[in-house]
This record gives structure tokens, C-alpha cells and sequence, in this order.
């Protein structure tokens, strides 16, 4: 078999079986249309893949080399047994792997037994599995350590290339597991070993990244070794020799998926670069899975596994066993953060704390040593890292009579969760008191460099559901030093609101206060609150922060209630009800700038909801937006919001790409934690094909706001246009996991869907969404006829019929609705033609022009790039 056609086979079943079992046929059936013994190889492969168990157990490549002997032109064992390779003579086939097949060999020289990997045949012509091979030879034999395996030679020999390893007996930690869990102290001793075996490849700029149970091996003399560093990634030269080797071609794709999807971490799951907190990621997994036998993240397909890792918190171990001291539960749970630096920053240090855990004796305070402890920098200490440093010093400082406070004390908090206030009132019509004072309190926060503040969306999705709030809980589930609730109560002619900052770790109460809210008082209470919290979480304010927090809101009570009230309306913008929240939203910022026509907040928001009104520069929302943005300014110019704003309308209406960039990069420096000048930012980014910096900008954002449902949704779109479609599936699928009900994530998918090819799964899609949006029955299985009797370009055409007959009844339809179709179809000149009415509009979804993958058979039209050009693009 040809390399090439190796390569194509793995990159088809790589992509297979991250789809759905019924997803597959489809996506085979266009994916090798014309190819059938492309199509019957992969499926072999699948087949073989289901036999040996889930997906979730290897990656793709891990079990290609398992199987694939059976497939015909490869290589057997037969021919390789009772053979010479240098001077090791093979005697047995002892496993095999994704890059390699081992075997116990003879060393004849030294008269002893050797393991030797050989690369399969098939594989030593394909120059990227050679590659792979030697690489991960060279960086073993770089590593001298007793946790890690040895590496005694390497060579090649009648086409075949070798590495010839120590021989191990015993077993695979995997295979330990699966008898039963083991004990904590036993858990501990493991964990700490390969920690120290971690530590000493990181040291060497070695990231393993695929650190999980069948790659640690238990020795029958009670040692443990590292297996498989074949996907590692070298981030210095191991050895003179091999620099130009690994400095060249050792590097990852961005976007590109490496490591066992089951132990991946988060930052492996987006395809980005990981580093040593991501194998301490993947090891705080295996941990976890030594006690409880089981993995911490779990799901039914691959997709469902990668959402559960970049979303869910597991249970904590001490939850569901009685027997682990708190401790250790807190070891794990830091090792399994989602920010790389929340996580232990190096393998020592995490090793460092699992002995100390395994030797700690409560009746001794010899085991810690205090002084000797690392702390990072002040600002700097994590809530876990303080839990772990507590909790292993809590019965060692008791011994001694020491005050444990004072180590917490060492560093301000320096993250924090305002949550909705409780309207105790009893009037739902002062809901927007309960939820515009704690966002604007977030607004107030979000200006302090030093703070990091979850947004308000994830904040509201986060307790949506919850009567009660824990405080604990939910600092846990966010990440955050601290928590801020309220409560807001009605007297006779004003309001009580109640503010107090709970610490997240424990529950303790840390400070609280009482405010009158009086509309005859001209007392700027909301400045004042947040000055007050930043105060308690021991964070100095500078003279030109204090005058951003008492500038921010108007002095008049009533005018700041008004805008409450706009704010309210404004985040109540979804479904069918959204412009008219809209409108309700631009009614109470008119009032509050009648009682404060200085009040540039007000203006901002009038500005976003006109901008959130139009689609089109002939709008009259669009000049209304680009006026309010304009007197915001004059009246703050320290307002982020404003803009954000203009330069979103600069680039989707105007065109004007280089004042639209201006524009966000002064927002990001005005307030760097406002989510969506980076969102928006992110989006700019995306419509001139920057990928990489659209997609750290939208990280970005999605680190202010994890579970906002407009960047969880663009975050799939994106990558659509970035034409990562498997990967678009995987986030967007994430994303209806978050919110079952966004029809736009199901939209993308379709259209993902269509990208591959993949055209049943494509329309069962599409009529999900358009199910969940109300159409009628007869609509629905209008378009299941024209696919079942018309195929695909049968759906298209249904398609532009009801597009048609929607513009006939007076339905505003967007005129790239009609391009999408018609291109296709083949009908160039009528998808030529609607592009220009959308070009004569300005229609905002112009933008896309470049980079949506739907108009690729248009490219080679001048006309079409033409359009291009005259955009700006």
C-alpha cells in the first residue's frame, strides 16, 4: 500500500469517528463517492475499531497499527520472528501499538533480553510515521531516569526501522485498574512517580501529552516506567544530531488533535499548544481513575467526552469516597483545572505534594517543611493552590500552634462572581433592580486590571435554575476567590439593598453592608459598592480607577434606575420577542438621559440596541447608533462600549476595515475584560481570514464569559469558516449541550454537515432547527420529499421556492439567502446577481464574503472577486 493512500485512509477514519454512529454511512458514502475500496478499507478499520472497544480508549492512530495486519499488503509477524537485527536476535511478538510493533529480542552481545519496537513495513516508506518513530526514539534516549523507559539503541535494517528498549515485566497501569481501584496511599505513590518521571522530560522540553493508563507500566520489582512518548512534543533539541529533525518538523498543526481524547486536556481538546501543565492535566485524570476505576469525563461519543472536558467539574473524590482524606481530593481537582495556570505549574511540585500527603503523620509537624514551601508572586496565588498549601500545613500547624491565616493572608483575591441579587420585594417589576445593579457592579469590576470577574451571562446561566444559591458551589464551578450576593427589599418610597462577599473556599462571610437606594438622593451607591468590594478583596485602587468607578453611572438615582431598567430589556433580547425588547430597551435610556443628559452609559446603551436593530447602513437604527456612540464618547472617553460599537458598525456596514481595527484595539485597552469588544473583535479578525488571531481573541472572550451563548455558538462558526468542520461540529454540539434550544448552533452544523459532504445528516439537521423554530408540518416534510426524490440539489431548490414565496409575502429575506442555493446549483450568474443586491444593501453579512466556504464555486468568477474588492476585503 502507498504512503499516500495510507495517509488518505487515516485522515478519512480520523474524521469518521469523531461523527456519530449513524453519521458515519453518510459521510463515507460522499467522502469516497467513485472509491470503493477506499470506502470498504475504511470501513474495515472502523469494524476492527468497534471489536476492540470504544473510541475514547485510543486516538485513531493508536489502533491503526494494531489492526492493521489484517488488512491485505501488510506485513506479518512471521517473516520478522527468528530474524537478526543487528546484533538482537527477535524471538516473540510481545504487543503492538499505533507506531510500532514490540518484540522480545536477544541481545547477543550483552546477553540479556531487550524489547525492540519495530515500525511496521507499511509505515517505514511513509516519511511522517518514520518521522514519528525516530523522533520519539531520540527523545527517549535523551531522558536518563528510573521512571521513564530506556532507550538502548536505534537503527534500520532491510527497510525496517528500530528502536531497542530495556525489557519490562509486570503490567500496564491499565491493566491494574481494571481488576479493581486502588487504595489512595498506593494511587499516591504511583501518581508521585510519574510525576517525577514528567518532571524530569519537561526539563528536557519533552511534553509526553499522552499520559494515561496503558502508557504506565508497572514493573514486577515495584517500579513504574513512562511508555509511548511517540506523540510527544520536543520543544528543544534533544541531541545535536537530532535539532534539525525536531526543530523542523517536530511542531503540531494548530487546530490539530494529539493525545487519547478520555485524558486530554483542555487546552489538547481545542487544539492548541500544550504544554507541562496539560500532561499534568492528563495525569490528574489518571489519578482520579486509580480510586474510582473509573475516567472523570465521560460521554457516549468522542464529541461528548471533548465538551464534558472543556465544561464540566467532576464530582469531588472525597463526594463518593469515605476513605480519601480532603487532601488528596484537592491535589486532584487543582491538577484538573481548565486554565493551564490554575493547574500545577510543574511536575515537581505537584510530586512534591503527593509524598507530602502520602508521609503526612497529624501528630507531627516534621513532615512539612514550612519555610521551604514556593509561593508565586503576590496577586498571583490561586484559590486551589492556597487550599492545597492549607489543607497538607493544617494538622502539622496545629501540632506546632502556628496561625494558618497568616499564610492565607500572603495575597489579595483576586477573582470573584457577582451574582443575581434576590428581589425580595415580591414585585416582579423590580426584577431589573435584582439583575441590573450586580451587572453593574460587574461593569464596575470588570475596569480593574488586577481582578478577574465573570460575566453576566455566565453568571445568569450559571444560577438560572437555582432558588438558593451556594456560595461555595458556585465558586467552586467558577473558579472564583470570592462571591458576591444581595438582596434587594422595597420600603415606602425607596429601596434597601443588602451587599455582603462570601469567601468561595469555605463559605465564610468576609464583609457586607447595607445601602438605601432613595430616588431623591443624588448618592452615587453603585460606585460606592464596588469601591467597597474592591476594598475587601484587599485590592488598591489608584486615583484614576477610583475616578473611573465614581464617573461610570450618573449621580441621579432615578436616571441610573432608568438605565437598570434599559439594561434589562437589553439582555432580554431572544426569540421572537427580540426586537421589541429592543425598542422597550431604547425607551428607558431616553428617559434616564431626560433626567441626566450627561449620563454616558445611557447613551452606550442606546447605541448597542440601534446597532442590535439594523442590518443594513440604510438603516435608520444605524445612524441612531453611530449618533448615541458618538455623544458617549464625547462625554467618556473612557467608556469601552462605544467603541466597541462604532467599530462593529465600521466593518459590517461601512466597510471601513482599518478604522473598525483601530476601534477595537482602543476598546480592549480601555477595559480589557469587556467580552465583547474581544467577541467582536474576534469576528473583524475572522472576515479577513486571520484565524489564529480571531480565534485567541474569541478565547479571549470566552475566558471573561464561558457560558455566553452568542461566543460558545461563534466559536463553532468559526471555525466553519476557518474550514475546520469537524472541529466546528464538535463546538457547536458543546454548545447545544449548554443551550438546547440554539437553533443557530443547529444552523451550522447543517451547514458543517454540507461542507463534508455529508448530505442526510446535513438535512436532519436542518429540519431539527427549523422544527425547534415553529415551522409548519407541511413545510418540514416539503423538504424531506424534495431530498428523498431531488437528493440534495432537490432540497436546494425546494429551498429557493419558499425563499421566494417568503420575499412575496413581504418577509424581509436576505439576498446571500438566495447566493447560498443558487452557487451550488451551478446558476452562477443569478448567485452573482443577489450578491449585488446584497452589496447594494450593505447588507452586514457581506463581511463574509471571503472566507464562507458556500460561495467556493464562485471564486474563479471575476465578477465575484470583484465584489471582494470593492468590500475591502
Amino acid at each position: 500500500m502507498k504512503p499516500s493512500r495510507w495517509q488518505q485512509i487515516d485522515e478519512l477514519l480520523d474524521r469518521a469517528i469523531e461523527l456519530r454512529v449513524e453519521e458515519r454511512q453518510g459521510f463515507l458514502d460522499s467522502a469516497c463517492e467513485g472509491d470503493d475500496d477506499l470506502k470498504r478499507e475504511v470501513e474495515s478499520l472502523l469494524k476492527a475499531l468497534d471489536k476492540s472497544g470504544t473510541f475514547i480508549d485510543k486516538p485513531p492512530a493508536s489502533k491503526i497499527g494494531e489492526i492493521f495486519s489484517e488488512m491485505p499488503g501488510s506485513s506479518g509477524h512471521g517473516s520478522i520472528i527468528g530474524n537478526k537485527l543487528g546484533n538482537y536476535q527477535v524471538v516473540s511478538l510481545i504487543g503492538s501499538g499505533g507506531m510500532g510493533e514490540v518484540y522480545l529480542a536477544k541481545d547477543l552481545i550483552l546477553d540479556r533480553n531487550v524489547a525492540i519496537k519495530i515500525l511496521p513495513q507499511h509505515l517505514s516508506s511513509n516519511p511522517e510515521a518514520l518521522f514519528r518513530f525516530e523522533r520519539e526514539a531520540k527523545a527517549v534516549a535523551a531522558l536518563s531516569h528510573q521512571n521513564i523507559l530506556s532507550i538502548h539503541n536505534f537503527g534500520s535494517q532491510d527497510g525496517l526501522a528500530y528502536a531497542v528498549m530495556e525489557f519490562l515485566e509486570g503490567e500496564t497501569l491499565r491493566s491494574r485498574i481494571s481488576r479493581a481501584p486502588l487504595a489512595w496511599r498506593e494511587s499516591l505513590k504511583i501518581g508521585a512517580a510519574v510525576a517525577d518521571g514528567l518532571s524530569a522530560a519537561h526539563s528536557k522540553g519533552i511534553i509526553h501529552r499522552d499520559i494515561k493508563p496503558e502508557n504506565i507500566f508497572l514493573t514486577s520489582d515495584g517500579n513504574l516506567k513512562i511508555l509511548d512518548f511517540g506523540i510527544a512534543r520536543v520543544k528543544t533539541p534533544v541531541s545535536s544530531q537530532a535539532e534539525t529533525l525536531i526543530t523542523e518538523h517536530g511542531g503540531t498543526l494548530p487546530g490539530t488533535l494529539m493525545g487519547t481524547i478520555g485524558y486530554m486536556s483542555p487546552e489538547q481538546v481545542r487544539g492548541e499548544t500544550a504544554d507541562a501543565p496539560s500532561d499534568i492535566f492528563s495525569l490528574g485524570c489518571v489519578i482520579s481513575e486509580m480510586v474510582t476505576g473509573k475516567r472523570p469525563f465521560t460521554g457516549r461519543t468522542a464529541p461528548e467526552v471533548m465538551a464534558s472536558i472543556l465544561r464540566d467539574q467532576p464530582e469531588s473524590l472525597t463526594a463518593t469516597l469515605s476513605d480519601i482524606p480532603p487532601q488528596f481530593a484537592v491535589i486532584v481537582e487543582r491538577c484538573l483545572e481548565k486554565a493551564p495556570d490554575d493547574r500545577y505549574q510543574s511536575a515537581r511540585d505537584l510530586s512534591h505534594d503527593l509524598r507530602s500527603l502520602i508521609t503526612l503523620n497529624p501528630l507531627s509537624s516534621s513532615s512539612i517543611n514550612i519555610n521551604n514551601r514556593r509561593f508565586p508572586p503576590e496577586g498571583r496565588i490561586s484559590r486551589h493552590r492556597l487550599a492545597i498549601a492549607i489543607s497538607l500545613l493544617l494538622m502539622a500547624i496545629i501540632a506546632a500552634g502556628s496561625a494558618w491565616w497568616i499564610l492565607r493572608d500572603r495575597a489579595p483575591m483576586n477573582s470573584v462572581a457577582v451574582l443575581p441579587f434576590t428581589n425580595e420585594s415580591g414585585d416582579d417589576s423590580l426584577q431589573y433592580l435584582s439583575d441590573g445593579l450586580p451587572e453593574s457592579l460587574i461593569e464596575s469590576l470588570s475596569l480593574l486590571p488586577q481582578l478577574r470577574v465573570m460575566g453576566w451571562s455566565t453568571v445568569r446561566y450559571k444560577t438560572r435554575d437555582q432558588k438558593t444559591t451556594d456560595p461555595i458551589s458556585v465558586g467552586r464551578d467558577l473558579k472564583v476567590h470570592a462571591v458576591i450576593l444581595g438582596r434587594v427589599a422595597r420600603n415606602a418610597d425607596s429601596f434597601t439593598i443588602t451587599v455582603e462577599m462570601i469567601d468561595a473556599k469555605d463559605g465564610s462571610h468576609l464583609w457586607g453592608e447595607k445601602y438605601l437606594l432613595n430616588p431623591a438622593d443624588k448618592s452615587n451607591v453603585q460606585s460606592v459598592i464596588a469601591a467597597r468590594i474592591s476594598d475587601n478583596l484587599s485590592i488598591k485602587l489608584n486615583g484614576e480607577q477610583q475616578k473611573q468607578l465614581a464617573s461610570r453611572y450618573s449621580p441621579d438615582t432615578e436616571a441610573y434606575q432608568l438605565y437598570l431598567q434599559g439594561r434589562y430589556f437589553l439582555n432580554q433580547r431572544t426569540g421572537v420577542n427580540r426586537d421589541e425588547s429592543l425598542k422597550k430597551a431604547i425607551s428607558f435610556f431616553d428617559k434616564a438621559i431626560e433626567k441626566d443628559t450627561k449620563f454616558a452609559l445611557a447613551y452606550a446603551g442606546i447605541a448597542d440596541a440601534n446597532a442590535l436593530l439594523t442590518d443594513s447602513d440604510k438603516s435608520p437604527y444605524t445612524a441612531a447608533a453611530k449618533q448615541y456612540a458618538n455623544q458617549a464618547i464625547a462625554l467618556d472617553r473612557s467608556l469601552a462600549e462605544p467603541h466597541a460599537t462604532l467599530a462593529h458598525l465600521a466593518y459590517t456596514l461601512e466597510w471601513r476595515w482599518a478604522d473598525a481595527e483601530a476601534g477595537f484595539q482602543r476598546a480592549i485597552s480601555l477595559n480589557p475584560n469587556y467580552a465583547t469588544a474581544h467577541h467582536w473583535y474576534a469576528e473583524f479578525l475572522i472576515c479577513q481570514s486571520r484565524f489564529d488571531e480571531a480565534l485567541n481573541q474569541l478565547k479571549t472572550a470566552y475566558q471573561i464569559e464561558p457560558l455566553s451563548k452568542p461566543i460558545n455558538n461563534d466559536w463553532g462558526t468559526y471555525l466553519f469558516f476557518a474550514r475546520r468542520y469537524d472541529e466546528a461540529i464538535a463546538q457547536l454540539r458543546n454548545t447545544l449541550s449548554l443551550f438546547p434550544d440554539s437553533t443557530a448552533s443547529m444552523r451550522w452544523i447543517s451547514n458543517s454537515y454540507e461542507q463534508t459532504r455529508n448530505y442526510p445528516a446535513m438535512i436532519d439537521e436542518y429540519l431539527r432547527m427549523i422544527g425547534m423554530e415553529k415551522a409548519s408540518q407541511e413545510v418540514i416534510i416539503g423538504y424531506e420529499n424534495a431530498f428523498k426524490t431531488g437528493g440534495i440539489d432537490g432540497f436546494r431548490r425546494k429551498r429557493l421556492e419558499n425563499l421566494n414565496n417568503n420575499m412575496k409575502k413581504g418577509v424581509d429575506v436576505a439576498p446571500m439567502s438566495f447566493a447560498y442555493y443558487h452557487a451550488p446549483l451551478g446558476e452562477i450568474d443569478k448567485a452573482i446577481g443577489w450578491l449585488e443586491k446584497g452589496y447594494d444593501k450593505k447588507h452586514y453579512a457581506m463581511v463574509y464574503l471571503k472566507v464562507d466556504p458556500r460561495y467556493d464555486s464562485l471564486r474563479k468568477d471575476p465578477r465575484f472577486n470583484d465584489l471582494v474588492r470593492r468590500i475591502g476585503l
